[in-house]
């Protein structure tokens, strides 16, 4: 298997901070935690989880936890609902990735040139116009790009992110 395919494949970080804000929103101990895990898919720890696998836990958590009142739906998730369930399109967790991803690696200072530099990256990468037309294919490429910059990101400041 090639790089791409492994990180097609591959849970992201910001995958594996989320599954884990959300078992502690919900009070899971470690106990608990891993025996979720081990039942439901099988792996020891989240970082084995496949990307489509930490999607999935990622729905059921978050639902527990909106239902127990710990959690409130993301901003990014609400924004793109009505995109959900379309087949061959990009998921609405792979879009509030993305557009989550993209508003810590961008430099734009303002949310409209965020917006507009986040369309023409996309266009770029997968050479549709608007997130709304992303196909599954084409959002994986975008996440790809993306993690790798978020990655050069850390490595560049220290983990610390952009800042400000």
């Amino acid at each position: 298997m090639n790089a791409k395919q492994s990180m097609l494949r591959d849970i992201t970080p910001g995958q594996v901070k989320m599954i884990h804000a959300l078992a502690g929103a919900l009070g899971f101990d470690e106990d608990l935690y891993r025996e979720i895990l081990r039942d439901r898919f099988k792996v020891r720890s989240s970082k084995e989880l496949a990307h489509f696998q930490a999607g999935r836990l990622i729905e059921e958590l978050e639902e527990k936890a909106i239902q127990a009142g710990v959690w409130t739906k993301s901003a990014f998730k609400q924004r793109y609902e009505a995109l959900s369930g379309r087949p061959g399109f990009a998921s609405v967790p792979q879009l509030a990735l993305i557009e989550s991803t993209w508003a810590k690696v961008s430099r734009m200072q303002t949310p409209e040139l965020k917006a507009k530099s986040l369309r023409g990256f996309v266009f770029k990468i997968a050479k549709v116009s608007d997130l709304r037309f992303l196909d599954t294919a084409g959002a994986g490429k975008v996440i790809i790009a993306l993690s790798q910059m978020e990655k050069r990101s850390e490595n560049f400041h220290g983990g610390r992110g952009h800042e400000k």
